[in-house]
């Protein structure tokens, strides 16, 4: 299992939007990123990660809620080689891997084995799984032993344990087959009859193929708006000449990246502040007196930031309460932020041996 999960990690993608975050995967031969239709859900468009890469915008070209799944456009630059989908029967008792972004860790693996092959859950068809699935793995493949897609995890009941649920392969593959006389086009599959519907075939709001109302909506949803603080928040975020799109984690989250640095914002609406957090390398194991000098010598000289240190790691960073947020002047503010992060980390580095900052993949 271990040379699988090596193997299938260039075809594991995490997915971002203003209300969550999931996972995706990518089938050989089918150009297109594979989710869950709850993943994306009120997003035309997402953005997407894989290994070794900058997010990137994915535009979601088919959605289909009656069986959970979605087609994500492949953007530009992807690398895997895709994986295969499985041919063999799925049998109780046969060994799983799970694979995902959980609460938005990054590609985490873990095994199991088949409950039932065939469970049946409202209606639908699921192969019952006892690997540990959390929230952001949904729309992440379920192997089997021989490295082959056999799912897509979907939902795990959350007061029990180790019953988890996925979504059959096979549902994949009619997904591929239904979309593809649409290529290109956001299409949604109508929950009545399961036909495949976009803007070009339906007619007045009505399946063409049986009659029953569709949700329009569905097919290209509006734009996220922001309200509020984060509303602000992006607004500076632009006013740094930084795409919100992809700096945004979710809708109280958002990464700056600039030169070495990167800065994470966090709005914490319970308690009104605003944390941007560069987190710059690691104590150095010997010589820490000069740098603690260094380090209260330059925070009387910071302007709006200053340094901080938990447990090993150096941070620096500014806390803003959102009643005292002001678009000119945090835009400064954050802008020194990222300018003095990226200086400061060749600095600690280089003069008093700071140790690399353990970067998660």
């Amino acid at each position: 299992m271990e040379q699988i999960i090596r193997d299938f990690r260039s075809n594991i993608v995490q997915i971002f939007t203003p209300y969550g975050s999931g996972s995706g995967f990518v089938v050989r031969d089918n150009n297109y990123i594979v989710t869950n239709s709850h993943v994306v859900e009120r997003c035309a468009d997402v953005a997407v990660k894989w290994r070794g890469h900058s997010k990137t915008k994915s535009r979601v070209l088919f959605r289909d809620t009656l069986y959970d799944i979605a087609l994500l456009d492949m953007p530009l630059g992807f690398e895997g080689r895709g994986g295969e989908i499985s041919t063999d029967p799925v049998n109780t008792g046969q060994r799983i891997v799970a694979i995902g972004h959980p609460r938005g860790l990054s590609y985490t693996a873990t095994q199991g084995i088949i409950s039932k092959e065939e469970r049946v859950y409202a209606g639908k068809k699921y192969i019952q799984i006892d690997a540990a699935i959390n929230p952001g793995n949904s729309g992440g493949p379920l192997l089997n032993q021989h490295g082959e897609v056999i799912g897509i995890n979907t939902f795990i009941f959350t007061e029990s344990e180790s019953l988890a649920f996925a979504v059959p392969s096979a549902r994949l593959e009619s997904a591929f087959a239904d979309y593809s006389p649409h290529q290109g086009v956001p299409s949604i599959r109508c929950t009545s009859c399961e036909f495949v519907v976009n803007n070009e075939t339906i007619q007045s709001g009505y399946c063409p193929n049986c009659g029953n109302k569709v949700d329009v909506s569905l097919i290209e949803p509006p734009p996220y708006v922001p309200s509020g603080v984060s509303a602000t928040l992006e607004s500076i975020i632009s006013a740094m000449n930084k795409d919100v799109f992809l700096a945004r984690d979710s809708a109280i989250q958002w990464t700056l990246e600039q030169g070495s640095a990167i800065i994470r914002i966090f709005y914490d609406e319970k308690s009104l502040f605003v944390f941007c957090d560069a987190v710059l390398c690691k104590l150095p194991k010997t010589n820490l007196g000069p740098l603690y000098e260094f380090l209260l010598r330059e925070n009387t000289k910071l302007n709006g930031c200053s340094f901080s240190i938990y447990q090993s790691d150096i941070l620096l960073g500014m806390i803003i309460h959102a009643d005292d947020l002001k678009e000119k002047i945090a835009t400064v503010q954050l802008l020194n932020l990222l300018e003095k992060a990226d200086e400061y980390d060749d600095i600690l580095m280089n003069d008093f041996l700071c140790q690399v900052l353990e970067k998660d993949e």
